[in-house]
């Protein structure tokens, strides 16, 4: 059935080949620190970024894309040696309410699906990201002249 959502796991497992794709993976990354592990309830994702130094940072472009029909939780945990205790974040992911009808014409043309993605994926973060680019660009060159 298209669209059904995957059976919750029932064993542990350590398999990332359905979270990331390599060619997208940025090349600092050692995709051997990052496991993923389930339990009858939970989705565990590991990211072991080994040594960091003082005023740096290792980041990831990859995402991780949910589908939900409910609320979900997300906790995130950072241990660090240098910090009196870990520290956690939770974000909550919230289902949409509206359904979207798209056919296969709008995926195929790119100008389609890159608007398709921008307002049903990125909650047209994409936009809001160049409209603030242009503004701060205006105003730049406002304060120029």
């Amino acid at each position: 059935m298209p669209g059904k959502l995957p059976d919750i796991p029932k064993e542990e497992i350590d398999d990332l080949d359905h979270l990331y794709s390599p060619p997208h993976t940025p090349k600092s990354i050692d995709l051997m620190a990052i496991s993923l592990n389930a339990d009858s309830r939970l989705y565990h994702i590991y990211w072991n970024v080994s040594k960091i130094q003082a005023q740096t940072e290792n980041t990831s472009t990859d995402c991780i894309l949910l589908k939900t029909t409910k609320t979900v939780e997300i906790e995130c945990t950072i241990f660090c040696d240098e910090l009196p205790e870990p520290i956690t974040t939770k974000y909550t992911v919230h289902p949409t309410q509206e359904t979207f009808d798209i056919n296969v014409e709008q995926l195929i043309d790119e100008g389609s699906y890159n608007e398709i993605s921008d307002k049903l994926i990125m909650d047209c973060y994409e936009t809001r990201v160049l409209k603030s680019l242009y503004e701060q660009h205006d105003m730049d060159e406002a304060r120029l002249s």
